[in-house]
């Protein structure tokens, strides 16, 4: 049996603010959009007034998938856009996202699995080229 994790994982090899930035660059050079971004370390810091290593989380979308999603099923737009977590780790930078597919008795909106893998897919093309996947490489806790 072909067990997928249920996290991608991938490492790009600088800090934080660059790594962002290419990570932004490599999906506007697709037709993958980011709709809205959360500053999570900055959230945290105003809200409970803690220092925390900066982390954002991009949400990343097709609007083509978006609609093929929901056009059997409106409940499908949980899923999307996909939520793509960006945070430091020392002089690198970790991205991950969450895949709903692999989470061991999980049952998908009518319509999602399609367009959620296939946003997945070119998510992990793209990533592929700016960073090293991780969770084939080792178990992510």
């Amino acid at each position: 049996m072909n067990r997928q994790s249920a996290v991608a994982a991938y490492l790009v090899a600088e800090p934080f603010t660059r790594a962002l930035h290419i990570v932004r660059e490599a999906l506007a050079r697709t037709d993958l959009s980011i709709i809205a971004e959360l500053d999570v370390s900055d959230r945290i810091r105003r809200q409970v007034s803690l220092g925390f290593a900066p982390c954002r989380i991009l949400l990343v979308d097709s609007p083509y998938l978006l609609l093929e999603a929901v056009a059997l099923d409106r409940s499908a737009a949980v899923l999307l856009p996909l939520h793509i977590v960006v945070s430091s780790r020392g002089p690198e930078t970790l991205v991950h996202w969450l895949n709903a597919a692999a989470i061991t008795g999980a049952a998908l909106p009518a319509g999602a699995a399609g367009p959620l893998e296939k946003l997945q897919e070119q998510v992990a093309h793209v990533l592929g080229a700016v960073a090293i996947r991780q969770d084939q490489c080792q178990p992510v806790s």
